[in-house]
């Protein structure tokens, strides 16, 4: 699955040592898309990037950006857990330093409806 959003929050970054002592770091970061163009709610997935990946990036908050990722599963101890592994990113556009993002508005206008056309019951 590809999609196009923005880098909405960089989270803390994770250093640690594997048990052969070599250094690892991970950068996770939340990406923000919308599934459909005339959704009118974003969706957001937490996604990493590993070691050399991070300086080759360079994210901040509020990059427009193309990622590709996809969904498998670790099966450990009679439990599964959820894993989402990213194969593509792309930059479409940078934010400038100076700028801050905006909460990215639906990308279709609604209207309002009025109390006849609106079929709840309450």
């Amino acid at each position: 699955m590809e999609f196009t959003g923005r880098i909405y929050k960089l989270l803390p970054l994770r250093k640690g040592t594997r048990p052969d002592g070599t250094e690892w770091q991970s950068q996770e970061f939340i990406f923000e898309y919308f599934e459909r163009p005339d959704d009118r709610w974003s969706d957001k997935v937490v996604l990493s990037v590993m070691n050399e990946r991070i300086a080759e990036y360079d994210l901040h908050v509020g990059d427009e950006v193309r990622i590709g990722f996809g969904h498998s599963i670790d099966d450990y101890q009679d439990r599964c857990y959820n894993k989402l592994r990213m194969y593509k990113f792309e930059k479409v556009k940078t934010m400038p330093a100076t700028e801050t993002p905006a909460t990215t508005p639906p990308p279709a206008t609604v209207t309002e409806q009025t109390e006849k056309d609106d079929d709840l019951p309450f």
